[in-house]
């Protein structure tokens, strides 16, 4: 059972932390964490607006100075959550920037799989899944991501039969 409640204490309890030591630097953590707790609760539009602020927070940010791969992850967050919130338009801004940046991030790839198969491209989508999970090779079976990206391949081989 998830404690959604006790999750957004929590946060309040972060956000009074920051103001009472002026750790703006740490600000995009606020929505960073926002994001996943309403992703939890299958608000994608939220979570895609809320993943939006983490981003632009977390460039002008000196804590994620030098921390590409930690903004790449957050750029695919973000831009899954669009397609999750039906706003594809958005989701392939997102893609667009980030794979600028980095083309190695497997939940990028993951994020364009998932806009590939909403736009019909279900043979792409299983080709940029297939990437993530080439990526992901050596991860950890219990890791979310991965296990998520191999259950949306399942997803979309079976649509394709």
């Amino acid at each position: 059972m998830r404690d959604f409640e006790g999750a957004e204490a929590a946060l309040e309890n972060g956000r009074k932390a920051i103001e009472q030591f002026k750790a703006e630097y740490l600000a995009f953590q606020l929505p960073y964490t926002a994001a996943e707790i309403a992703r939890e609760k299958g608000d994608y539009s939220a979570a895609a607006d809320l993943f939006e602020e983490a981003v632009q927070k977390a460039e002008s940010s000196l804590a994620t100075q030098g921390v590409d791969s930690q903004m790449s992850l957050l750029y695919g967050s973000c831009a899954q959550m669009y397609v999750l919130a039906n706003k594809p338009d958005l989701a392939k801004g997102v893609l667009d920037h980030a794979f600028e940046r980095d083309e190695a991030e497997p939940s990028l790839w993951v994020a364009k799989a998932m806009l590939q198969n909403a736009n019909g491209n279900s043979r792409m989508a299983l080709a940029s899944l297939d990437y993530a999970l080439a990526i992901w090779s050596e991860a950890d079976a219990d890791y979310t991501h991965f296990q998520d990206a191999l259950a949306l391949r399942e997803e979309i081989v079976a649509s394709l039969n």
